[in-house]
């Protein structure tokens, strides 16, 4: 796997056990999206923390070139990051919508797509990385503009209120099914609860990488693994309480998920950086989670694979050991999809470089 050249974030530098983090959390991604099951007690506990942890990460690492960026303009901020985030969003959803036509959507299944592509709501799986970008944009604003951490923390709280509004009052209610207008105001919220869940986890990042670089830490890491272990898997108790999470639109109970997102995610990082700083396997998935993310649900990966095990071999049940079967293949195809992508098809997920002459 480190043999093959794998494209390289617009920014950050690569930190080993940042990069299994995410790997691990793409992997997490996929299972979920084979299990189909998605008020298990199992997907229950992993769900929380499934897409926090990546905000946390881009939080840390926000923290780790807080120096270079204070010196940055907003405006080449916004551009390097949709370089990063944007662009990848935009080729692969225009593939996507491909894959649509060729398989023979109707025009106004295919325009709803594009509308949900160029409005940022997404669609499919891709919808993550707008909404990363959206919530990086609001970060750097009150980065910048808020010295006080009185009045940030009551901003952070305005946003676990836009959160919690939206999962009680709109989420789910029938009323915005009545009307265009109603449907524009619902994903205007969703939107909105995106935002203020994603600005939220990255702040938890940006000042917790702080704490797992401190000298205390570092003092005392193999304690603070050990509690982080027992909290790791101690989270399935609260999580299993809450259902219906899908932050594209709700986190079911907010008073569960917020503490069991950041005691998943957190837990999550100090173990990686406890036993996976130099896991290649890990690093090749997390160096990779962009093209995995937009490839494995939406473009068909998973309905082929279990096409193929069901004409093949007469299977098609959702057990456990049919949904890791699954999953093995699945990811045995989407390895195959990376060597091909950064081999062939690099401006996939990353924009050209035109040299002037």
């Amino acid at each position: 796997m480190d043999s093959v050249k794998t494209i390289e974030p617009a920014d950050n530098r690569r930190i080993g056990y940042l990069d299994s983090v995410k790997g691990i959390a793409v992997l997490i991604v996929v299972f979920y999206h084979i299990e189909a099951n998605w008020n298990s007690l199992l997907t229950r506990w992993y769900t929380p923390f499934m897409l926090a942890v990546f905000f946390c990460v881009s939080g840390m690492l926000l923290d780790v070139n807080r120096e270079k960026r204070k010196n940055k303009p907003f405006k080449e901020i916004i551009i390097k990051d949709a370089k990063s985030l944007l662009y990848p969003y935009f080729t692969f959803s225009a593939l996507i919508i491909l894959v649509l036509a060729l398989r023979g959507e109707s025009p106004r299944y295919l325009l709803s797509a594009v509308i949900y592509t160029v409005s940022l709501c997404g669609y499919g799986a891709p919808w993550f990385f707008p909404a990363l970008f959206l919530s990086k944009i609001v970060f750097t604003l009150i980065e910048r503009k808020v010295n006080k951490k009185s009045v940030l923390l009551l901003i952070i709280a305005f946003f676990i209120a836009c959160v919690s509004f939206v999962t009680i009052f709109i989420n789910g209610n029938p009323i915005f099914n009545t009307s265009v207008p109603m449907k524009l105001l619902r994903q205007t919220a969703y939107m909105l609860l995106r935002i203020s869940l994603g600005t939220t986890f990255l702040f938890v990042g940006y000042y917790f990488n702080r704490v797992i670089n401190s000298k205390y830490f570092t003092e005392n890491q193999v304690k603070v693994t050990v509690i982080s272990i027992i909290l790791f898997f101690v989270n399935f108790i609260p999580s299993s309480f809450n259902s219906n999470i899908d932050i594209r639109g709700g986190v079911g109970n907010p008073l569960i998920y917020f503490p069991t997102a950041l005691v998943g995610s957190l837990t999550m990082i100090i173990i990686c950086k406890a036993f996976f700083d130099k896991c290649s396997v890990l690093q090749f998935f997390g160096r990779n989670s962009i093209i995995i993310f937009c490839t494995h649900s939406t473009l068909g990966v998973i309905y082929m694979i279990r096409l193929l095990c069901y004409h093949l071999f007469g299977i098609s049940s959702n057990g456990y050991p049919e949904v890791l079967l699954f999953f093995v293949l699945v990811m045995a195809v989407e390895i195959i999809m990376v060597f091909v992508i950064n081999r062939f098809l690099p401006f996939l997920v990353k924009m050209p470089s035109f040299k002037r002459k």
